[in-house]
């Protein structure tokens, strides 16, 4: 009945269903306009963008960097980012797919892979061997004796291998490798 009656009331006074219908468009396009007014605030303050070098893949130590460039919002950008193209350089320790490249991260050769106080040893290799890559863990062995565990590949070439080792065991590794009783065992790591 109450229904009928307000039908009945508007039916009368057309002119108030339109100037509610007016009101209520004013009060939406105030909200969007304060929305839009907001979002304009909060992109001035996350200021400017800047690019910086994302992982492509996940990248292992001694592995050739794989980046490309995104644009990011400075503020959330961490001052060790690499702002330039990192093609050319190795991972030097482990970065996951779409993390930023840090200047840390990245290094010229495996060289930067030794641990403070080991020293690198070229071991010979013959046709045939396991295909190592810079960062990868290995054994030493020679003469059937474990020399050096958990040693680190540094660089390879067609004939060599040059392995990271302790100081402590380094002349060891280079005796053997010197009379070629040397053998590289590959870790499952």
């Amino acid at each position: 009945m109450v229904v009928v009656r307000i039908r009945s009331w508007l039916a009368r006074h057309p002119r108030l269903v339109w100037w509610a219908a007016a009101a209520a468009a004013g009060v939406a396009a105030w909200g969007v306009a304060g929305a839009i007014g907001s979002l304009e605030h909060a992109r001035r303050q996350w200021g400017s963008t800047i690019t910086v070098w994302v992982a492509a893949r996940d990248l292992a130590p001694g592995d050739p960097i794989e980046a490309a460039p995104h644009q990011h919002p400075r503020a959330v950008v961490a001052a060790a980012s690499l702002d330039r193209d990192p093609t050319g350089l190795i991972a030097l320790q482990h970065i996951a797919a779409g993390e930023p490249v840090m200047g840390a991260d990245v290094g010229r050769s495996g060289l930067e892979l030794l641990p403070a106080d080991w020293r690198g040893v070229a071991v010979p290799v013959v046709d045939g061997a396991f295909a190592l890559t810079p960062g990868q863990r290995v054994d030493v062995v020679a003469a059937g004796q474990l020399i050096a565990d958990e040693a680190v590949v540094i660089a390879t070439s067609g004939t060599s291998v040059t392995v990271g080792v302790p100081r402590e065991v380094a002349a060891s590794v280079a005796d053997a490798a010197l009379r070629q009783e040397v053998s590289l065992v590959v870790r499952p790591d």
